[in-house]
């Protein structure tokens, strides 16, 4: 896989995990949002207000989380070209 193609994989990869963690979070009526969070880590406060307007470490925090997936999608591609002998199914799975 090209570095193009595991940069859109690494972006599409994270899209979904934090599409879904913001589902169930909501579907369980509790807050939590992986880049408010982050954004909160960044400028070592505990608690961001839910509606305030995007800040710099909002911006910052998006950034990095993203680039957070692009690495573990060069990491995991890294991996599978260790293990050539795997059947094609479990690669998908360990990709997936």
């Amino acid at each position: 896989m090209g570095p193009v193609n595991l940069v859109i994989a690494g972006i599409v990869a994270t899209a979904a995990m934090t599409l879904f963690t913001e589902l169930v979070f909501r579907l369980l009526k509790r807050k939590y949002h992986v880049i408010r969070v982050l954004a909160n880590m960044i400028r070592f406060d505990r608690v961001t207000p839910v509606h305030t307007t995007p800040q710099p470490q909002m911006i910052v925090a998006g950034v990095v989380h993203y680039f957070i997936g692009i690495i573990f999608a060069f990491l995991y591609s890294s991996f599978i070209v260790w293990v050539p002998d795997w059947n094609p199914s479990l690669r998908a799975l360990v990709l997936a």
